[in-house]
C-alpha cells in the first residue's frame, strides 16, 4: 500500500468540504452512538472505532466508548477492539489526514498503542473499582442480614426462657 505524497493530496475544496461539513457530522453520529454503548457495547465500540478512520471528531466519542467497554473487564472484547483502534488510528493519520513529514510508522504505532492502552487501563480500573464497591455492598448486606438473624434468634431465646420461667413465678405467688 502506498501513501499519497503531499503533491498528490486531495484538492483543497474537497478537503475543506470534508473538514468543515462531513467530519463534524460523522463526529455527531459517533456521539449519538455513544448513548447506546451500554446496551450494545461491542458493536458500538467497533462502529465508533471504524468511524474514527475517517473522522477526527469521532475520536472523543470513541475514547469514551472504549473506556466504557473496558469497564466490563472482558479481555476477549477489549483486545480486538484495542487492536482495531490502533490500526484505524494509523489509517487516519497515514491515509485520510496525512502529514507532510510523518513520524516513522513503527514510532507512530507504538505511541498510538500506548495512548490506547492507557485509555483501556483507565476503563479497566474503573470497572475494578465498581466491582470492589459492589462486593463491599454485598458484604454489608449479608452482615446486616446475619445481625438481624442473630437479633431474632436472641429474641426467640429470651421469649422461650421467659415462657419456661412463667409457671414457676406464677406458682410461687
Amino acid at each position: 500500500m502506498t501513501f499519497p505524497s503531499p503533491e498528490e493530496e486531495l484538492p483543497d475544496t474537497f478537503r475543506t468540504f470534508w473538514l468543515v461539513l462531513v467530519d463534524p457530522v460523522i463526529g455527531l453520529v459517533a456521539t449519538g452512538l455513544m448513548l447506546l454503548r451500554r446496551r450494545w457495547p461491542v458493536p458500538v465500540a467497533v462502529v465508533t472505532t471504524l468511524l474514527t478512520a475517517v473522522s477526527i471528531f469521532a475520536a472523543g466519542a470513541q475514547s469514551i466508548v472504549l473506556v466504557s467497554l473496558a469497564t466490563r473487564r472482558r479481555w476477549r472484547e477489549i483486545v480486538p477492539v484495542t487492536a482495531l483502534s490502533v490500526l484505524v488510528s494509523l489509517v487516519n493519520t497515514r491515509v485520510v489526514y496525512p502529514e507532510r513529514e510523518p513520524l516513522p510508522l513503527w514510532v507512530e504505532a507504538v505511541l498510538t498503542a500506548l495512548i490506547i492502552i492507557v485509555t483501556v487501563a483507565i476503563g479497566y480500573a474503573i470497572g475494578s473499582r465498581r466491582a470492589l464497591v459492589a462486593s463491599w455492598v454485598d458484604r454489608a448486606r449479608s452482615a446486616e442480614a446475619e445481625q438481624s438473624a442473630r437479633v431474632a434468634q436472641a429474641q426467640t431465646a429470651e421469649r422461650s426462657r421467659i415462657a419456661r420461667e412463667m409457671p414457676a413465678v406464677l406458682a410461687h405467688r
